[in-house]
């Protein structure tokens, strides 16, 4: 059996039952300070069957490259992709790797959420079994950085009070 038909057949397989399946609400999950500039967390999920699994960070909303491992604890765990940051990411296992991992660039505008999707079981048979897998979520932030705007607005505000002292003197030395 060719194993790339496999695989699109199982992705193919999951979708549709992805898109039947009920919405769960998100898991939550804390991103701690684990460093200058950064942020982290650790997890871990049992799971059977195929699974979608949709985690929300607290804070919400960080900016910077948010990096993601997930690494199957049971042999029976399986992913086929995951959303990060609204970006889209497939694993397609070469030479045996078992784990996913990525990296996408957040936008602290909008929230940030994981979207992992896989199957705990039998890829053979498509048998369900009870499986778990474990994930770490590093967050590089990045500073913010001005746009050119705020300091033409302020380079103009600067302006406006070095004008008024101006002014100011030169109506105290007419007086």
């Amino acid at each position: 059996m060719d194993p790339r038909k496999f695989v699109l057949g199982a992705v193919l397989a999951a979708a549709a039952s992805f898109a039947a399946a009920q919405e769960s609400p998100p898991i939550p999950l804390t991103l701690t300070t684990t460093g200058p500039g950064m942020l982290g967390t650790t997890f871990e999920r049992s799971v059977s069957g195929l699974f979608v699994d949709v985690f929300s960070f607290t804070p919400a909303t960080v900016g910077g490259t948010v990096s993601v491992t997930l690494t199957p604890l049971d042999s029976s765990v399986q992913f086929f992709a995951a959303l990060l940051a609204d970006q889209g990411f497939s694993f397609l296992p070469e030479s045996g790797a078992t784990n996913f991992s990525f990296a996408a660039m957040a936008d602290a505008t909008k929230p940030l959420s994981l979207t992992v999707f896989g199957f705990a079981g039998n890829a053979d048979t498509l048998v369900d079994a009870a499986g778990r897998y474990s994930g770490k979520i590093d967050v590089q932030t990045v500073a913010a950085v001005p746009e050119p705007e705020t300091y033409a607005l302020f380079l103009m505000g600067l302006a406006a009070l070095g004008a008024g002292v101006k002014r100011r003197r030169k109506t105290a030395a007419q007086d």
